[in-house]
């Protein structure tokens, strides 16, 4: 079946090579495939095919030998479905096959080269395992990076934060030094007129006009102190040089006695009404409550009409208390209202009128530490309504907080 030529090609093959009829037999096998599947010479001649196929894959075999004879052709089995073959000692090793149709006197033939691939797919592997190393490193790398990424994020905005924070101080210092400027100048400008004013009045023995004097340089004074004043609390609150001392109150009395602290203040037919339950005990800090209602109150004065009404009223909603302080008064411009808690901030409409745009800002922030917040309503050239909402129970939340 062999000639010369062709025997010795078969016989020192490095691929495994075996001739099968359509019964399955192997008729020829080089030494290469005894080799391979641990047989001796002609040990696999006259043997059926199946013995190197492993149990479980030969009911599969057979049925795809049969349809194979049924339509020859050259075919290669393996690749991404790996095929097994059976030594002789048991061990399934992997495989590729090449067939190929051969006829001879009219028989049907199949001569196949085989070749073990064990190497091969150890190399694939490893190659696979080496790039999931690399992808794992990659990974790695990258949530580094994105850590960094993040992290230069965090250091970027905080940084445009602190330029932020820094461009708003130097324009607080700015508005600082234009109001001070100014509010600071108007009062000793006229301290100095009057004093001028008196030397001349004292010769001219006039005691009526140096009293007139007199009281326009205290008048000043009062208005430089209370705008120091609105500094150093300013200064107070920035750098927390304060606590917040809650104790049991009784509001009724404390704000009837405010009532009584600004009657003298009220000029030009100006009057202020109150409106608040008898007996009403709440826990807050004094002091600061002290501090938010007056400046709330003296605002409401400051920029109301003559013979007008200030009304001041005191609800109470579940465990909340609500102030409302409502003038007749130039009130404020829509535009206005969102800056109207900045410091140093005045509206469009003041005009005139002294003030630092410090007052609102303190009320603001003391009425945060005492866990309320201050709103308002307004019309222009008809009314504002500022809104203080406070717990009732300041120190019962306090307590709570530390449960």
């Amino acid at each position: 079946m062999l000639t010369t030529v062709y025997k010795v090609l078969f016989e020192n093959a490095n691929e495994g090579i075996f001739l099968v009829n359509k019964q399955g037999v192997i008729l020829l096998a080089n030494e290469s495939l005894e080799k391979l599947f641990g047989y001796k010479s002609g040990e696999l001649i006259n043997k059926p095919l199946d013995m190197l196929i492993p149990r479980k894959t030969k009911g599969k075999h057979s049925e795809l030998m049969g349809s194979y004879f049924d339509r020859p052709s050259k075919r290669y089995i393996g690749g991404a479905n790996i095929l097994y073959g059976l030594r002789s000692d048991g061990i399934e090793i992997p495989v590729e096959i090449s067939l190929s149709p051969y006829v001879y006197k009219g028989e049907s033939f199949t001569l196949a080269f085989v070749i073990e691939i064990s190497e091969r797919l150890a190399a694939e592997e490893k190659l696979r395992q080496h790039q999931r190393n690399l992808e794992r490193m990659v990974e790695e790398r990258t949530l580094d990076l994105t850590k960094v990424v993040e992290e230069l994020e965090i250091a970027h905005s905080e940084l445009n934060q602190a330029f932020i924070k820094e461009r708003e101080l130097n324009e607080l210092k700015s508005k600082f030094v234009t109001v001070v400027s100014h509010e600071f100048r108007t009062p000793l400008a006229t301290m100095s007129s009057s004093l001028s004013l008196i030397r001349n009045y004292v010769h001219k023995e006039d005691p009526a006009k140096i009293l007139n004097h007199v009281e326009r340089i205290k008048s000043s004074i009062n208005h430089l102190s209370e705008m120091l004043n609105d500094v150093l609390e300013v200064n107070r609150i920035e750098e927390q040089k304060f606590t917040v001392v809650p104790e049991s109150l009784d509001l009724t009395a404390f704000v009837k006695s405010l009532k009584e602290y600004f009657e003298p203040l009220l000029v030009a037919g100006k009057t202020l009404t109150l409106s608040v339950p008898e007996n009403l005990e709440v826990e807050s800090d004094k002091k600061l409550l002290r501090h938010i209602l007056q400046n709330l109150i003296s605002n409401a004065i400051k920029f109301s009409f003559n013979n007008s009404e200030i009304a001041l009223k005191l609800e109470e909603n579940g465990e909340d208390l609500l102030f409302s302080i409502k003038n007749q008064g130039l009130g404020i411009p829509d535009d206005d209202v969102q800056h109207i808690f900045e410091p140093f901030f005045r509206g469009q409409n003041t005009g005139h009128i002294v003030g630092t745009g410090l007052g609102l800002n303190i009320a603001h922030q003391y009425a945060m530490e005492l866990k309320g917040r201050i709103f308002l309503e307004s019309e222009v050239n008809r009314s504002t309504t500022f809104y203080l909402s406070l717990p009732r129970h300041f120190l019962n939340e306090k307590k709570d907080s530390h449960n």
